[in-house]
């Protein structure tokens, strides 16, 4: 189980959405790893929305904070 600071969770219903890969020191080599029934929706190539499948709510997310922003592969 990831630790709790390294967890991606929903800011209104609290579900866990995902995981980040941190580099020590290096914040923009982050990686994003999320839940593969997490919505992602693209807003021009400035930030990435992601949305909540518990409670539908949409969290913004600026894409110069992570290198890599993904989706899990389905089970």
């Amino acid at each position: 189980m990831t630790a709790p600071r390294d967890q991606v969770v929903c800011r209104q219903c609290g579900a866990v959405l995902g995981r980040v890969n941190s580099v020590q020191g290096h914040r923009k080599h982050d990686r994003m790893f999320l839940r593969p029934d997490v919505v992602l929706v693209i807003v021009m190539a400035q930030r990435v929305d992601v949305i909540c499948p518990e409670c539908g709510y949409c969290r913004a997310v600026r894409v110069d904070q992570f290198a890599v922003i993904q989706r899990a592969a389905a089970a």
